[in-house]
């Protein structure tokens, strides 16, 4: 989106917050799994951190999308400077049709973008266009059982989620992440899609088995003083979770 042009040097840097690393990244790649001589389309790669991630662990073939010319200046900028042979293209996922198919499209909070069911299904339609049969769709998203009153929860992991006061959360309510970083702040908003909608829209575009996965934390990769922070809480309300999916 064009608003991430404007943070993009800000949302890079919080892919480096701690629970970004070891809740976020280790459970997606759990659940990923090995990608040697895999062809990976990464969905709403923003400045291409996970594009170079699933290269570097052996990924034949990466192509990185976004429709923010902001956050693919940066990934093109990083290709520039360290090549790893990953393709870069500024476009909406929606609109995208790259004439080739791939064994995986990764969608790290490329869904929860979705302001509909059309939207979503739009979405949908793409992915499946870009998975060869039998190929899995494997991402995370906003979680739509994390409930409002657990929202400001997260505030010791350095995001908070927000609605208006008296918004009810139906399909296409607009949720509010602020990020507090340094001495600043940034915001940007997803949108409420409930699981039934997830799953009977991607049914429909011939995406099955569709399912949420729990979050897991990597300990082990935190610094001694992160330790301290409430990660069983934090994985317990889990604000995001990983989905995955098979192309018919």
């Amino acid at each position: 989106m064009a608003e991430y042009d404007s943070i993009a040097a800000d949302y890079r840097k919080s892919k480096f917050a701690p629970w970004r690393i070891a809740v976020e990244a280790h459970s997606l790649f759990t659940l990923l799994g090995d990608v040697r001589g895999t062809r990976v389309l990464d969905l709403a790669c923003g400045d291409g951190i996970y594009s170079r991630r699933l290269r570097e662990r052996g990924a034949a073939r990466v192509v990185g999308v976004d429709l923010s010319s902001g956050m693919i200046d940066m990934a093109r900028s990083e290709e520039t400077a360290r090549p790893l042979g990953i393709d870069y293209h500024v476009s909406s996922a929606q609109d995208l049709d790259l004439g080739e198919t791939f064994d995986i499209v990764f969608a790290a909070y490329l869904l929860n973008y979705a302001r509909s069911l059309d939207e979503l299904a739009a979405f949908a339609r793409s992915v499946t266009k870009h998975l060869r049969p039998g190929g899995r769709l494997i991402g995370i998203n906003n979680n739509p059982a994390h409930p409002p009153q657990h929202y400001a929860a997260t505030r010791p992991f350095g995001f908070v989620k927000n609605l208006p006061p008296g918004t009810a959360l139906v399909n296409g309510t607009a949720i509010t992440y602020t990020f507090f970083q340094d001495d600043h702040s940034f915001q940007f908003d997803n949108f409420y899609l409930d699981s039934h909608a997830h799953a009977s829209t991607l049914a429909d575009a011939g995406l099955k088995a569709f399912a949420w996965h729990p979050l897991q934390a990597d300990l082990a990769m935190l610094s001694p003083q992160d330790h301290a922070l409430d990660w069983e809480g934090f994985v317990a309300s889990a604000p995001v979770l990983c989905l995955s999916a098979v192309r018919v």
